[in-house]
């Protein structure tokens, strides 16, 4: 329980250190980038709930959403 823990906090620090006008491209193709990118990281967060993904698995996912919420 405490691993579900430290990875929320994990997420949480990393999400509140984005800048406030994060995502706010208005390109079409980097707004599906950014959506599938969400997407693929909720996956990988239930697969690692399940102890299907490891926490490097987990850890690029969102490295790969938040690099895409930047642009």
């Amino acid at each position: 329980m405490s691993m579900k823990k430290d990875l929320k906090q994990h997420y949480l620090d990393r999400t509140s250190k984005m800048p406030d006008d994060t995502g706010g491209s208005l390109d079409r193709n980097i707004r599906v980038m950014r959506k599938n990118a969400h997407g693929d990281f909720d996956k990988v967060w239930v697969k690692y709930n399940n102890n299907e993904a490891s926490f490097d698995e987990w850890e690029f996912a969102l490295e790969k959403w938040l690099k895409l919420e930047l642009i």
